[in-house]
């Protein structure tokens, strides 16, 4: 499995972006990785087909229609992309998934 997890937002709108990959532990990482520990959390699960291409435009679906129309609300946690085994970095086919941190 490979992430994208964006957490650490600003309310000017501005994201950190960690590109990673699950790991059991911290100790053997280099120093210079980023550590990131995601506790358990509700999250609206969003399974994209497609291309990577579409991940923008899936984003915004889901943040400006889904989320609007749902009566959920944002939970103050990290939102990622989970790209699982029938991913393929090289083409980009395989699809992927939009996980949203909501409240319980």
């Amino acid at each position: 499995m490979a992430y994208g997890v964006c957490c650490n937002s600003d309310d000017d709108g501005n994201v950190y972006d960690i590109a990673g990959v699950e790991v059991s532990g911290f100790d053997e990482l280099p120093s210079a990785f980023a550590r990131l520990r995601i506790p358990a959390q509700r999250y609206a699960v969003f399974r994209i087909a497609g291309h990577i291409s579409t991940i923008r435009g899936a984003r915004k679906a889901i943040w400006t229609e889904w989320l609007p129309r749902s009566g959920h609300r944002v939970a103050d946690a990290p939102a990622f992309e989970r790209y699982g085994e029938t991913f393929d970095p090289v083409t980009g086919n395989g699809g992927f998934e939009i996980w949203i941190p909501i409240r319980v």
